[in-house]
């Protein structure tokens, strides 16, 4: 999904396996930011359940977490982030670390 913003573009998907994110990076030329919500299966179940709507189903959830290649800090451009955190604290981490990449050319 394709949002626009002020200083550029952000887009949303699940990117699960590691050759997906490779995709994406050589489409955009320039490094990519993932953002990495690390949560248990459970945890997220459990959110799941309590959700008013159906992005996707619960009954999808093992075979998302059986296809997920976790990101590699030491490889990828990943931010690893508790999804067990607060949306704000989530929000503010992801706002600090973007500051180095205000010189990729999307940003300029």
């Amino acid at each position: 999904m394709k949002q626009p913003t002020a200083r550029g573009r952000r887009r949303l998907c699940s990117a699960l396996r590691r050759s997906y994110r490779d995709f994406l990076v050589e489409q955009a030329g320039e490094p990519i930011l993932f953002v990495y919500l690390d949560g248990t299966k459970e945890v997220i179940a459990e959110r799941m359940a309590r959700r008013q709507h159906e992005y996707m189903p619960t009954s999808l959830l093992d075979s998302q977490f059986a296809t997920l290649e976790v990101p590699d800090p030491a490889s990828e451009n990943v931010l690893p982030v508790p999804v067990t955190d607060s949306v704000e604290k989530i929000t503010q981490t992801v706002l600090k670390s973007l500051d180095h990449l205000k010189s990729f050319k999307r940003w300029q």
